[in-house]
């Protein structure tokens, strides 16, 4: 890939999108040489050439019949191809003090509030060329537990995705939203989405995103949040898709009391790689934070956590948790873990620690003793590590589209026949 590839998209000239050209123009492209992608090649973007596609609309309404959720029925919003498509979007059912549009060049003074990522080239590319963004905006007081959903659909080969989604919540207000990434298969693309999140005092969101690229799609994400006092994040991040995943998550915990969880369930298989990198900043008092990342690897996959919790000298009586177990299924597949605590207060909470392995040879004598084939035991230590990622979701037809994905996937690595 080459840097004139890129910047053959054109660009608004508003002040926040010049910076952000010259940043990436000043960047060079990342390799394994550079700390942060250390053990994550970017190879398989190497002499190919992306630019802005428009999208096939039926083949993006096959693969959103593929995802539908019935909690999120008119209240419907997609993205082909990194542009957000009317036709497709579906807003019929939003609730009253809920607000969805476009981001206009009037918005320029809300897009990078919450952005922390500093001389990132992703980043920056996202900011100075994105085709076009959503501003989704919870009004003071408004309580909403309907889902809206997100609909990144990638139909094209050599096209390169950058969608920019805002939320905003007021204080006191209440929002939960679902990301769903999806693509054809076999086609190669660059999928660089950007999602920030700004919660006001009090305000509360949950945030869930659902990686199902297609296997041969790049995705390289940025999330950024800033939550104010006692405002609380909940994010869940189920990722089963894509050649490439890598995927930076930072959390700035600015208000007092405010808490924020992170939890992560990645699949790997054949020579899938994953990545994800992840940054709690703890900036105030009396904050806590929680982070669970479980993956799971099997043929010659890759899996890459780096997390972070950094705690700052005046966040006192800090609360953290970290967390990454990772589960081996192949003697091939390869996992590298760095959870890291940064801490320059003194009174504080924090924990962290990580696991590598394959199953538990006493579980699996204890199944088999009970009268399972080695095959079925295998199959249900393998699914229960994974399921107690996705029963914690709170929508219903979420939770059932993800079990059937780590069960499909289960039985597929030990040739169990589909119940």
């Amino acid at each position: 890939m080459t840097d004139q590839a890129l910047l053959s998209l054109p660009a608004d000239v508003d002040a926040a999108r010049a910076k952000a050209v010259a940043t990436f123009k000043a960047l060079t492209f990342p390799n394994t040489r550079n700390e942060e992608w250390r053990f994550t090649s970017l190879r398989p973007l190497w002499n190919q050439s992306f630019e802005a596609v428009i999208g096939n609309e039926r083949t993006a309404a096959g693969l959103i019949a593929e995802l539908d959720l019935s909690e999120t029925a008119g209240r419907r919003i997609v993205f082909l191809n990194g542009s957000f498509n009317a036709s497709l979007t579906d807003l019929s059912s939003l609730p009253a003090g809920v607000v969805v549009r476009e981001l206009t060049e009037a918005d320029a003074a809300l897009v990078g509030q919450a952005d922390t990522f500093t001389d990132d080239y992703f980043a920056a590319l996202n900011t100075a060329y994105y085709q076009s963004g959503v501003l989704i905006h919870a009004a003071k007081n408004i309580v909403s537990t309907e889902p809206i959903a997100i609909y990144h659909l990638v139909t094209d080969a050599g096209a390169l995705a950058l969608p920019r989604v805002l939320y905003i919540g007021e204080s006191f207000s209440e929002l939960s939203v679902i990301e769903v990434f999806a693509g054809v298969d076999d086609a190669v693309y660059l999928h660089v989405p950007f999602t920030e999140v700004l919660l006001k005092d009090e305000a509360r969101v949950h945030h869930f995103r659902v990686q199902k690229d297609g296997n041969a799609g790049l995705h390289i994400n940025r999330t950024a949040s800033n939550i104010g006092r006692s405002s609380d994040l909940q994010s869940f991040t189920i990722s089963v898709g894509a050649r490439v995943f890598r995927n930076d998550v930072r959390v700035a915990l600015d208000g007092e009391a405010a808490h924020a969880t992170i939890d992560g369930l990645v699949l790997v298989h054949q020579n899938q790689l994953s990545d994800t990198h992840s940054v709690l900043d703890h900036r105030k008092p009396n904050c806590t934070s929680h982070q669970l990342h479980k993956c799971i690897v099997d043929g010659v996959g890759t899996s890459v956590f780096n997390g972070k919790i950094f705690v700052r000298q005046i966040a006192q009586k800090t609360d953290s948790y970290q967390a990454n177990h990772n589960l081996q299924l192949s003697h091939h597949g390869m996992v590298y873990t760095k959870p890291q605590l940064e801490i320059f207060a003194d009174d504080v909470k924090c924990s962290h620690g990580a696991t590598v392995g394959q199953i538990d040879d006493e579980q699996l004598f204890y199944l088999k003793s009970r009268g399972l084939s080695e095959q079925q035991t295998r199959y249900l230590l393998t699914y229960g590590f994974a399921a107690q990622i996705v029963n914690a979701l709170p929508v219903g037809s979420l939770r059932d589209r993800l079990t059937s994905e780590v069960d499909n996937f289960t039985r597929k690595r030990f040739e169990i026949e589909p119940a």
